[in-house]
């Protein structure tokens, strides 16, 4: 572990919001500190407890249009800027509240360790340093404009195939010094942040019920916001609130937590009142309960930032072998053929988490 890591994460959260924090827990039930951890808002109005309203964000914004897409985080990873990427992250929380959202699903941080990986376009590449410094800017900035983000997927996700229940087998090592490594630098920039939990087994355990990946994320690294399941993920959502789940998600087969699943000494009332805390830190120390998100805006994508996609894409545009000293172009060239999808074409993205539909392109 970096030295001073977990120092610098304690200290980081200002005491005016502990002490608010603490303030609204002491008004709340068992009951109500459920709710919270189920997303039950609705019935937490009454605390002034705002709604988590959360939008996939590796790229920009997932399923909206009138956005800006920017190209692909791996893209973003072959720029090696961390001012780059710490103005996109600004960018996409700009138009994520703007549209009503208040909580980022990104940035995607896992290291790629194999190119059979089907969101390795999601990812920061295949360095834990790069990936990192990269996540910690564009956590940062997002967060920047008092929204939670929330960096993905803790730890050791490298596969697609069987992602529900294959079993990933680790050493301590690699799976603190590489798959771990990207996270704690995130978390020493922004120990307020949100942590989503991946979907495999790491050694025997789903991640989502992991209490040693808990332990990691929380005490080694010092997380003090809240850990939060991907979709579906794991197996038990009782079993992963005893070992250090904070919010519940939608479960296996998409159901959720009923009512009363978390009292009544299904998990202990010390453990019940950690994990609403750290949801409540995280909305605090983020602004969310200061800063109400406004009404979802038609058109949230603006010329700068679209001129700062074109940066990116620029930036991340990498000349592997320069053959013959064909660039730079020749001044005086009249034709230039263009093959393969580039011409009228415009790739935003794959499937999935970092498919985004701006609604209108500029093509190369």
């Amino acid at each position: 572990m970096t030295p001073g890591v977990t120092v610098q994460a304690i200290a980081a959260t200002d005491p005016h919001v502990l002490d608010r924090v603490d303030a609204v827990l002491a008004r709340m039930t068992p009951a109500e500190k459920e709710a919270l951890i189920r997303c039950d808002f609705g019935a937490l109005t009454h605390l002034g407890i705002p709604a988590l309203t959360m939008v996939d964000a590796s790229a920009g914004l997932r399923g909206e249009q009138n956005v800006t897409a920017f190209p692909v985080p791996l893209a973003q990873a072959a720029t090696f800027d961390e001012d780059l990427a710490r103005r996109i992250g600004v960018a996409i929380g700009t138009e994520g509240r703007a549209k009503g959202y208040n909580n980022l699903l990104g940035p995607t941080i896992d290291v790629t360790r194999t190119w059979h990986f089907g969101r390795q376009a999601e990812s920061l590449g295949e360095d834990p340093l790069l990936a990192g410094r990269l996540g910690a800017a564009l956590t940062t900035g997002m967060q920047s404009r008092q929204i939670i983000a929330t960096v993905k997927h803790f730890a050791a996700y490298t596969q697609e195939a069987h992602r529900f229940f294959t079993d990933t087998l680790v050493s301590d090592r690699a799976l603190h010094e590489v798959y771990q490594a990207p996270f704690r630098r995130v978390i020493a920039a922004a120990p307020a942040t949100s942590v989503m939990m991946a979907y495999p087994k790491i050694n025997g355990t789903f991640a989502t019920e992991n209490p040693a990946l808990f332990d990691d994320v929380k005490n080694r690294l010092g997380l003090q916001g809240y850990t939060v399941p991907d979709f579906w993920a794991g197996a038990d959502q009782v079993a992963a609130a005893r070992a250090g789940m904070d919010l519940a998600g939608l479960g296996p087969g998409g159901v959720r937590l009923a009512p009363g699943a978390l009292t009544d000494g299904a998990i202990p009332a010390t453990r019940l009142h950690d994990a609403a805390r750290r949801i409540l830190i995280t909305m605090f120390a983020n602004g969310l309960v200061d800063h109400p998100v406004p009404a979802p805006a038609q058109d949230v994508s603006t010329p700068e930032h679209k001129s700062l996609a074109h940066e990116a894409a620029l930036a991340s545009t990498v000349l592997l072998v320069n053959r013959s000293s064909a660039l730079p172009l020749p001044a005086g060239l009249k034709t230039l053929a263009v093959i393969g999808p580039a011409g009228p074409d415009a790739l935003t993205g794959v499937a999935g988490s970092t498919y985004v539909d701006p609604g209108t392109w500029t093509t190369p």
